[in-house]
This record gives structure tokens, C-alpha cells and sequence, in this order.
């Protein structure tokens, strides 16, 4: 019906109807040199319609009425014709639509695809078909569909002819390997594209090893996720600021920050200057959030205005794991300093920022874990961090989401009386974490193995741990990380020697604060017990109770009244102790809380 409607046309409106096919479904008749006047009459024969919008400004833009009308003009076009009408519509593209707009980039790139398709032989349209996919990908990447940018870089990936762009095309694979989880993959990427590049170009080099750096920290190979990081800076030694640049110093403050390494906040500093100096926005955000991260372990709040700032920058950029990043890092370290109301509203609203673009699988789970461990579980709603860990579990995940998930998991199994289970995650969880050498690792992971070995009596286990313990945090406690579990397990095994030196320990932090204070001040009570200063102890852990309600932690306040209920018990005040100590079950019993920790 429609082939019989096309061949009562006259021989010139036929033929137009023929090359404006190649367009799409909408187009100008401008682009393959079409009279608006033939395009009137076939207004008229009601084959083709006026359109409302046109992405090419100025342009009279119009459509085929019927998918099938396009089908069948596009179809009796001979190969060679669709191949230069797509070439001259790819020309046509760029030259009446220089700002490079994501539209008309991928629009353009499709034709150029399309014309090498059908046979073009021309090497500058080759070229300028791989740039434009290379563009088009990138645009894809900054508003979050990753999916269209693989396949953009996917149809690129053939056209690469030269070193330089067979490496990027290998970068831009990576990257986007590493949004989507899959570490394996990214890594040999990577790999292949440091091998291609060598020290021809440092600073594609440099990239290449600054998302190395990112993938081995995420699959836990610790040691080499800081070398990569350092070669990447090391590689642009000498040469002038540039973007490369202010990525390398970014990821170098970003391994760092997680290793708690003393120059943390000096490289974190020095990225955002030179990556402000050369206007690149992903370094600034990267190295804002560890700058911000690394301050609050330090002792120094967070700032949520500054952090609903750097996730509003991050989007709008087009850096959405960063952006997703900011509100994770936020959620470990305003933990002791601001109330966990607060910190939920903070990331609810960043969630509600980034809501057209979901959380990539590389963060997306972590995130979720986070805010199980630091908000659900201390403030006593462990079926919601149930359901969470339900929908983690369903995937495969990162080697430092994977630390997350088995504290998380093993803290709950454990306050429940899961022996088994207890078992099992803390023996996966406790060389992890050590092997980590991370703070925000080893911490947490202590909080879950330690009670475990007062519960069973396993003091061998629990003497070396603690040793451990000590050995990686050795005066320099990070003020965000809740050490109360730990200081309360040490006391309840009876290790008398072993709590004194981690009070010793956290009181030599230099501007002890936050959660790390808060089990200074507990470790004081439970030492001032063991010495029969019942009054002294009763003061100290209701200093610390009270420092933990205020924060909304109804669990480890439930917990620490427990403490507090023996020492006013001690102390004589026996009514007053069983007041307290009622209060506490009142948390503890509907929770099914076996082990108080």
C-alpha cells in the first residue's frame, strides 16, 4: 500500500522522498538539498508531516507520518547513494550545528558510521567518524547511560588506527568496566591500553594509570592500587599542569585518605589548586570529597552544606559515581559528630538530587551498606539493614563493599546469638581487613571479632587481634570509627592489661574526638570499674551514654546502660541501676539481641 502510494508521485517528489529517507524518520530537507516546495507537496499527498521541535535551530524540521513510508523510500535508495547521502548528511550536521550538542554529535556520528557501512573507502571519514563516537560515548558516560556510551565506543573501537586512539578507545572500555563492577575486565583493559600507550604519551598514560589506582583499590589489591596511583603522578613529572595532572594528584589523595596516610590533606590540597588552575572538574570533586573525608577523620566535622555542594557539582559535571561517592564518604564520617537523623536527611536529599541516575554497580551496593552500618544498626532498625543486605547479597560486589557487607552481616548474626554464622563471617572478615591496612577496615572488623571472642572465650584469638589492632592504629585513631564494641569486648573478657593500653592508645590521638572519644570515655569507665572507683566509672559511662543518645544511636546507648547499670549496682545505687538497666531491655528484647555489643 504504502510502495503503491510512493509510485503514483511525480518523478521529482519521489526522489526527494528517497534522499530525505536517509535522515530518519524526522529530518531537513536542507541536509540532502531538498526544495521545501517538493517537501509541500508531499505535505499535501500526506505521506510527510510538519514537526513541532528541531534540534538544529532555525531549521524547518519534518517527519514521515508512517515508520513504514521511511522503510520503503530508504530501501530503494542503491548502496552507493545511501553511502554519500549519509556522508553529506554527517557534513551537513556539523556545519550547521557547531556547539557540539549531545544530539547532534551522536547524530552525526551515526551517519558517518552509516556512510563507512555502505562502503566509504575515505580515511578522514573514518576519522571523523571514530572522534564523533569517541564524543558521542563521552556525552553518553556524563548523563549516565552507560549502556549507550559502550556501544558508542564499541562501534569506535574498529575505526582506531593509530596507538593513541586504540589506547583511549581501551581507556573509555575500562572506565566504563569499572562503573559496571566488572573489575576482571577493566583491569586487562587497562592493562592493554598502558601497554599500547608505553611513555609515548604520559599523559594518556597517566589516565590509564589513575583508573588502574581506583579498579585495584575496589578489588582489594591494596598495595598496588598506591603504586599505581604514585606512577600516574610520577609519569607527568616535569611537564607542565594539566588536566592528567590534576587527576593523578586526585587519586593519589584518594589512596591516601584510605590509607590514613599523615599527607592525605596535603595532596588532597594540592590536587584541587591544580585541577582549579587547569578548570578539570572531576579532580576538584574527587579531591574535595577525600579533603573533606580525610578532615573528619582527623577530628574536624563535616560540613552536609558542603557535601550537598560537591554532589550538585559532581552531577552536574556528569561525574555521578562521584557524585555518589560524596554522599557514601559522608555517610562514614559525620558518624560522631552529627545525630543520625541528620546524616539520614543529608543523604536522603542527595539520593533525591541523583534520582534520573541511578547509583553505578560499582558504588551502588557499598552505599547501601554504609548506610546499614552506620544509621540502621545503631539506631536499632536491623529489618531495614536486613533488607538491604538481602538485596547486596544479589550481587557480585567490590572487595571493599564485600568488608562492609560481612561486618555488617556478622554484627547482626552475632548481637542475634548466630553462632554458625558469627563463625563463618568472622573468619572471612578478619584476614580481609587486616589484609586491607585500612583503618576503616580493620576498626569495624574488631567490632564484630572481638565481642565474638569474649562470647566464646577464645582469648588467644582475641589477644593477637587486639595486638593487631593497636599495631594499625598506634596512637592515631580516626575520630569517625565507633571503637566502643572493642573497649566493651576487652573489659568483658577480663583483659585488663589489654583495655588500659587501648586507652592508652586513643588518649595519645592527638585531638581525640567524636566516636573515638566516646570510647576513651567509655575505656575510662570500664578501667575506673575494674578498680573498684564504681562512682568514677558510673560518671565516665554515663558521660559516654549520653554522648551517643544525643546522636540518636538508640542501640549503643541500650548497650552502654548496661555498663552503666553495673557500675551504679557497684556504686550502691541499686534502684537507680535497675531503672537504667529496664530502659535498656526495653531496646534490646523486641530487637532479639542475645549478645549486647
Amino acid at each position: 500500500m504504502i510502495a503503491a502510494r510512493i509510485d503514483l508521485l511525480d518523478t521529482g517528489s519521489r526522489d526527494a522522498l528517497r534522499r530525505c529517507s536517509v535522515v530518519g524518520r524526522s529530518f531537513w530537507p536542507a541536509a540532502v538539498d531538498v526544495d521545501e516546495q517538493v517537501i509541500a507537496s508531499l505535505v499535501r499527498s500526506g505521506l510527510v508531516s510538519d514537526s513541532v521541535d528541531s534540534v538544529m535551530a532555525g531549521m524547518r524540521e519534518f517527519s514521515f507520518k508512517h515508520a513504514l513510508t521511511r522503510d520503503v523510500a530508504y530501501a530503494s535508495l542503491p548502496r552507493p547513494e545511501r553511502r554519500d547521502l549519509h556522508r553529506q548528511v554527517g557534513a551537513w550536521v556539523q556545519d550547521v550545528a557547531p556547539d557540539r550538542s549531545a544530539e547532534t554529535v551522536e547524530l552525526a556520528a551515526y551517519h558517518y558510521g552509516q556512510a563507512l557501512d555502505y562502503g566509504e573507502a575515505d580515511a578522514s571519514v573514518s576519522q571523523r567518524a571514530f572522534e564523533l563516537l569517541m564524543a558521542a560515548s563521552e556525552m553518553a558516560f556524563g548523563r549516565g547511560a552507560f549502556e549507550a556510551a559502550r556501544v558508542q565506543l564499541e562501534r569506535a573501537a574498529p575505526l582506531a588506527v593509530e596507538d593513541g586512539q586504540r589506547a583511549a578507545t581501551q581507556l573509555a572500555l575500562g572506565r566504563l568496566d569499572v562503573t559496571e563492577a566488572r573489575f576482571d575486565s577493566a583491569l586487562e583493559r587497562l592493562d592493554a591500553a598502558e601497554t599500547i600507550v608505553g611513555a609515548h604519551d604520559p599523559e594518556l598514560r597517566a589516565d590509564v594509570l589513575g583508573w588502574r589506582s581506583r579498579v585495584c583499590w575496589l578489588s582489594g589489591r591494596w598495595d598496588e592500587a598506591l603504586t599505581s596511583a604514585n606512577d600516574a603522578v610520577a609519569a607527568l613529572a616535569g611537564l607542565p599542569e594539566s588536566p592528567q595532572l590534576a587527576r593523578a594528584l586526585a587519586r593519589r589523595s584518594q589512596i591516601a585518605m584510605l590509607q590514613q596516610r599523615p599527607e592525605a590533606i596535603g595532596h588532597a590540597r594540592e590536587a584541587i589548586e591544580v585541577a582549579r588552575r587547569v578548570g578539570d572538574s572531576f579532580a576538584e570533586v574527587n579531591a574535595r570529597i577525600n579533603l573533606l573525608t580525610q578532615l573528619a577523620t582527623s577530628g574536624v566535622p563535616p560540613d552536609p552544606d558542603e557535601t550537598a555542594q560537591i554532589v550538585e557539582e559532581a552531577a552536574a559535571a556528569g561525574e555521578y559515581e562521584e557524585a555518589y561517592r560524596a554522599l557514601t564518604n559522608f555517610i562514614w564520617c559525620a558518624s560522631g559528630f552529627l545525630p543520625i537523623d541528620r546524616i539520614e536527611h543529608v543523604y536522603a536529599e542527595g539520593r533525591r538530587r541523583l534520582a534520573d541516575v541511578p547509583p553505578p554497580k560499582s558504588i551502588g551496593p557499598y552505599i547501601e551498606v554504609s548506610f546499614a552500618f552506620w544509621v540502621l544498626l545503631p539506631g536499632g532498625r536491623w529489618q531495614e539493614a536486613d533488607a538491604l543486605l538481602a538485596e547486596v547479597g544479589r550481587f557480585e560486589t567490590a572487595a571493599t563493599t564485600r568488608l562492609a557487607f560481612l561486618t555488617v552481616s556478622g554484627a547482626l548474626a552475632l548481637r542475634r546469638g548466630e553462632a554458625e554464622a558469627t563463625r563463618q563471617l568472622v573468619d572471612e572478615l578478619q584476614p580481609l581487613a587486616l589484609a586491607s591496612g585500612e583503618q576503616q577496615r580493620i576498626i569495624p572488623m574488631a567490632s564484630v571479632a572481638l565481642p565474638w571472642c569474649a562470647v566464646t572465650g577464645d582469648r588467644k584469638r582475641l589477644r593477637s587481634l587486639t595486638e593487631d589492632l593497636l599495631a594499625s592504629a598506634d596512637g592515631r585513631w580516626a575520630a569517625v570509627l565507633d571503637a566502643v564494641p572493642i573497649v566493651r569486648a576487652l573489659a568483658a573478657a577480663g583483659e585488663t592489661e589489654l583495655l588500659a593500653r587501648t586507652a592508652e592508645s586513643l588518649r595519645r590521638t592527638p585531638d581525640v574526638s567524636a566516636s573515638a572519644q566516646t570510647a576513651l570515655i567509655a575505656a575510662e569507665g570500664l578501667l575506673a570499674l575494674t578498680g573498684a572507683d564504681a562512682a568514677q566509672a558510673a560518671e565516665r559511662l554515663e558521660t559516654a551514654t549520653e554522648r551517643e543518645r544525643q546522636l540518636g544511636r538508640t542501640y549503643t546507648v541500650a548497650c552502654l546502660e548496661l555498663e552503666l547499670a553495673h557500675a551504679l549496682e557497684t556504686a550502691g545505687e541499686t534502684r537507680r541501676a535497675q531503672e537504667v538497666r529496664r530502659r535498656a531491655a526495653s531496646v534490646l528484647e523486641p530487637l532479639g539481641c542475645v549478645n549486647p555489643f
